[in-house]
């Protein structure tokens, strides 16, 4: 993965809720799980565990159904703070109608029962942040996916919209532990030693924060630290390398013009939704929705290898048969370089989402 500067610019005000008595105060932060489920349901992936629903099927309530930010196997986006201080936009909010509000302090009668005085707050002041206010952070993704990344999102209590930038990839010059990175922080997400916690929902943040990786870029002449992201799980590094290894000898005979077009896609997809799943795991993502997603969004054609692969009548240029081909082999070579990178730092077996210096 490359990583990326990113601006979001609010094109309309942006509210959600942080509870104060005076008031709803919106922080001047963008949670990295509201960025990356905005942005994953901008792309079109629907998700189960999306972030805008806090019940359960059984009907639970204030459960997350998701585990952390990272919820994409191809993008992540850091949290983002705010450029400039910011002058809040307030507003009053009365919802006499609606059972929840009521404007005035005083006696109340909500779904038919009497509250006594003083036990309802009746009008409630919103602070928003206002539009033009922009916020910086950074994407951790590859190249071919940062070009299909929507320019426009929406975000908020109200689905407000906001311009998404993303500028050019940042040159990295190493990595290195114990160091102050220059962006808010997830801790579920990169391994926080000390920082400023930064209250609000679903969980709080790290500003300030001295993570246990970084990766060192360059700006304005400066060093600076971005922190490395990584997704814990636990795997057999011999098992994984022995199933890529297996893998290889259909390389040579997916190339092979010879065979037939149905033995040859059978291959190829059975090639690619291996490796693909492969990857995925090390990322610390597993799921047949994600992997599908990956295969349409990834392989240019693959819906005609599908059918070519089950017998169906199609024609398939063999340029385009030996670049999935291609791809499968770099696949491979990664996840052999990220399995044995792991392996040469103790970890054989056990936590295989320490940091690393790979990031697939």
């Amino acid at each position: 993965m490359e990583i990326y500067p990113y601006t979001i610019k609010l094109i309309d005000p942006l509210f959600y809720s942080q509870e104060a008595l005076s008031g709803a105060f919106t922080p001047a932060y963008l949670h990295a799980t509201a960025l990356n489920h905005a942005v994953a349901w901008s792309m079109g992936r629907i998700r189960e565990d999306q972030s805008y629903i806090i019940s359960g099927k059984t009907g639970g309530r204030n459960i997350p159904r998701y585990q952390h930010s990272w919820i994409e196997p191809d993008f992540y986006f850091t949290p983002a703070a705010t450029v400039r201080s910011i002058d809040y936009m307030v507003e009053t909010a009365k919802g006499d109608m609606d059972y929840l509000i009521q404007p005035g302090f005083g006696q109340a009668k909500i779904n038919g029962k009497n509250i006594g005085r003083n036990e309802v707050l009746k009008a409630y002041r919103i602070f928003s942040i206002p539009p033009e206010t922009e916020f910086k952070g950074y994407l951790h993704a590859d190249p071919d996916i940062v070009e299909r990344i929507p320019s426009c999102i929406r975000m908020g209590s109200f689905r407000g919209k906001a311009e998404l930038t993303i500028g050019s990839a940042e040159k990295i010059f190493g990595i290195e532990s114990n160091q102050y990175v220059n962006h808010p922080v997830d801790p579920l997400i990169s391994k926080v030693k000390r920082g400023v916690m930064i209250g609000m929902f679903p969980y709080p943040i790290v500003e300030s924060a001295l993570v246990e990786d970084a990766w060192e870029i360059r700006h304005l002449g400066r060093r600076e630290f971005i922190a490395v992201p990584a997704r814990k799980t636990e795997y057999d590094s011999g098992e994984l390398l022995q199933r890529l290894e297996n893998l290889k000898p259909g390389l040579s005979k997916a190339r092979d013009i010879t065979l037939p077009l149905k033995d040859r896609a059978y291959l190829i997809l059975h090639m690619l939704r291996t490796v693909l799943s492969i990857r995925h795991f090390l990322m610390g993502i597993s799921g047949e929705e994600r992997l599908d997603a990956a295969l349409k969004e990834e392989t240019e054609g693959i819906e005609n290898i599908r059918m070519a692969s089950k017998g169906e009548s199609i024609h398939i240029e063999q340029h385009k048969l030996l670049g999935v081909v291609e791809k499968v082999e770099v696949i491979i070579n990664d996840c052999e370089k990220k399995i044995k990178g792991d392996t040469e730092s103790g970890k054989s077996k056990g936590s295989g989402g320490g940091s690393s210096s790979i990031i697939l």
